[in-house]
């Protein structure tokens, strides 16, 4: 209902219902909240969880997890399809879809940086991006919007289900400890020889499941 110029209370109609709705998806947020205990958390309605995965600055200078729980709102434009699809996730049959934060600029050169590493760097999403595409040029590199000024980001399931810590972080040493490194071969920087449809063939929901029971037997690994 709505309130009229004489402070009385009336139906709204569907045509105005559509006009708040159209105005909380024009006008959406870009927030998230962080999930940092799960045992009491009391999750908004329609919203999801999805995982930040945060770039070297915030995890040096606040200390930071690398992964963190965040309750992802229906208006948040990731869920409305803005970020990018990683290809080799949809090649492991659950798509995930990474944005940006529009934190950047607190990432690039913060007072009194010195470590080796841009603070905005954030590999594991860079290679989540990686082209998978064996007659492109990409072929085994993140795109140019994802290899630079990366800072934290933000990942869901395109199916808008929920994605645990563990979810992604299991996807992300996969990627990073198996696929990368069988990139590099195929490009003949690697140490052995190894063809783009070799490292296309071993990108299998299987295989995933294989390196998670290795992480399995090596917790430390699992880090």
């Amino acid at each position: 209902m709505r309130q009229t110029w004489n402070e009385f209370y009336e139906d709204i109609t569907l045509a105005d219902f559509r006009h708040i709705i159209d105005y909380f998806v024009t006008y959406n947020t870009s927030e998230v909240r962080e999930n940092t205990d799960p045992q009491s958390y009391i999750r908004s309605p329609r919203a999801i969880s999805g995982v930040k995965i945060c770039c070297y600055g915030e995890i040096k200078l606040h200390g930071t997890e690398p992964y963190v729980q965040v309750e992802v709102p229906r208006v948040h434009p990731i869920r409305h399809r803005e970020g990018d699809i990683s290809h080799i996730s949809k090649i492991l049959g659950r798509s995930l879809r990474l944005w940006k934060f529009p934190d950047i600029e607190t990432w690039t050169s913060p007072p009194g940086w010195n470590e080796n590493l841009c603070a905005e760097s954030n590999p594991d999403a860079a290679f989540l991006m990686m082209g998978v595409d064996p007659r492109a040029t990409d072929w085994g590199w993140a795109p140019p919007y994802w290899n630079n000024s990366i800072g934290n980001v933000l990942v869901v399931y395109d199916d808008d289900y929920d994605i645990s810590v563990d979810e992604l972080r299991l996807v992300c040493h996969f990627v990073r400890r198996k696929l990368q490194p069988m990139f590099e071969d195929s490009l003949g920087s690697g140490l052995v020889h190894r063809t783009k449809q070799d490292v296309l063939s071993f990108i299998t929901r299987e295989n995933l499941q294989k390196y998670e029971r290795e992480l399995d037997r090596d917790h430390s690994a699992f880090r």
